[in-house]
């Protein structure tokens, strides 16, 4: 059972009209997911892009309502492609790998300016090579930072 929610089109240019986040396809979309899993709760998600342009989005359940709905997973995709009509992957994190994305050492990426203001901080290294070509573009950027959460925690 999934409630009723409405998509707002985005305003036009110089309207005073603000769309509120609930009203968006993207709002929408996370709340529909939510309902369609309902026992389990979604921990992470992840889109893969393609080469030839396709995108699937997997998504991560927690591993304590794996006995309900291990069973389930391929009828929520469908359910959730006949709705919103995204691709969309369950799984749940490997047991090897510790409770996913808080333990597990993600490099961050410090973005410094000359005067050594913060400008942005970003959570996996690979977008490390977006930092640099920010750097290249705006020739602000002076230094990129990379630790581990732990190197992190002890500062």
């Amino acid at each position: 059972m999934v409630a009723t929610r409405r998509v707002l089109s985005p305003p036009k240019k110089g309207s005073a009209i603000v769309r509120p986040r609930s009203r968006t396809l993207t709002a929408v979309h996370d709340a529909m997911l939510e309902y369609v899993v309902y026992p389990a709760e979604i921990i992470g998600k992840r889109i893969k892009y393609h080469s030839d342009g396709s995108k699937i989005m997997k998504v991560y359940l927690d591993s304590k309502e794996r006995n309900n709905t291990e069973n389930k997973l391929e009828t929520f995709a469908g359910v959730y492609r006949k709705l919103s009509g995204k691709d969309v992957v369950f799984e749940y994190p490997s047991s090897d790998s510790v409770k996913f994305g808080r333990s597990r050492l993600l490099a961050r990426a410090h973005l410094l300016m000359a005067n050594g203001q913060l400008i942005a901080q970003v959570q996996h290294a690979k977008f490390a090579a977006y930092a640099l070509l920010m750097r290249q573009l705006s020739r602000t950027v002076v230094m990129i930072v990379v630790a581990s959460n732990q190197n992190l925690a002890r500062n």
